[in-house]
């Protein structure tokens, strides 16, 4: 009996935590590759116009290697075992010519919908040289990206080698676009003066207010069920069906009527879907939730109480 109740609760826990568990497009700590290796879909690619060495350009190694340029220096991760990490040797030609980098690491391609968020760890620079890393969007995936830019990265000289910061930028902007994201080392100047080394782990693209599609068979009507668990803290769970593909929009209301926040703007396919839905900046009180496609409207009521 008692064999029988734990793993009715340990059942429970795991399907809860799967409901309230954030979605995550990429979540990539590098522990599953090795030198010769990327994730999948992942690429890296050398734009200048000179030939560098593979291993000097984003390689995934184990911490306390020896990295290419580094004489007294070994790998860093910030979590785990590995990370991805490009040299200053990434400017160096194979006729030891020195360069400005131009090294690409671009991840696989990405859905983007309303909340994503690119999250990484990076570390780069030291107490003699510098660093820099763009951050780039594309709308392909061959670099150079040229017109997307979502950051420029400056480790100064005096950074401390292998001191990992945390980056995170909103996506949003890019709603219902697929995209690559780029990661360019580029020391901004000569390697002969400047660069050293940089490190990326931990990245990750992913939607607090994530939805997955539960079922591709076709519903035969239209339909938005009521969220559970309610009254809810912070998170709570909706599902709808779609009979056919269309515009879907969802908005959070207010008790005055208050557009409060749009949790989903785009053409999704027909199917049954599940959002999970996190309210942890709103305040306690009721609100509304309002699903609108093709001549389809219907809203229902939630209750947040903290």
């Amino acid at each position: 009996m008692k064999k029988t109740y734990y793993l009715v609760f340990f059942l429970f826990l795991f399907i809860t935590g799967s409901i309230y568990a954030q979605t995550y497009k990429i979540q990539e700590g590098f522990e599953s590759n090795d030198s010769l290796t990327l994730p999948s879909g992942w690429a890296k690619w050398n734009t200048g116009n000179f030939y560098i060495n593979p291993l000097w350009n984003w390689t995934v190694r184990d911490t306390g290697v020896n990295v290419p340029g580094l004489s007294a220096a070994l790998s860093v991760a910030h979590t785990g075992s590995k990370s991805c990490g490009v040299s200053w040797y990434a400017g160096i030609d194979t006729s030891n010519g020195y360069h400005v980098a131009a090294a690409w690491l671009v991840t696989k391609k990405i859905h983007v919908n309303t909340g994503d968020t690119l999250s990484f760890w990076a570390s780069g620079g030291s107490t003699n040289f510098g660093d820099s890393m763009q951050v780039w969007i594309g709308l392909d995936s061959i670099p150079p990206f040229t017109s997307l830019q979502l950051a420029t990265i400056v480790w100064p000289m005096g950074s401390t080698y292998g001191l990992f910061t945390h980056y995170s930028y909103n996506l949003s902007g890019y709603n219902g676009l697929d995209i690559w994201i780029g990661f360019d080392y580029c020391t901004d100047m000569n390697v002969a003066t400047n660069g050293f080394f940089v490190y990326l782990d931990d990245v990750m693209v992913k939607n607090p207010n994530g939805i997955h599609q539960i079922n591709s068979n076709i519903p035969k009507t239209y339909q938005l069920y009521q969220n559970y668990p309610n009254p809810f803290n912070p998170t709570t769970t909706f599902k709808f069906d779609l009979p056919r593909r269309g515009m879907v929009n969802i908005v959070i209301f207010n008790t005055l009527g208050q557009e409060v926040k749009t949790l989903l703007n785009e053409v999704k396919d027909a199917g049954s879907y599940q959002y999970d839905f996190d309210a942890t900046g709103l305040a306690s009180g009721t609100y509304f939730y309002k699903i609108t496609t093709g001549d389809f409207v219907k809203t229902n009521k939630m209750v947040l109480v903290k």
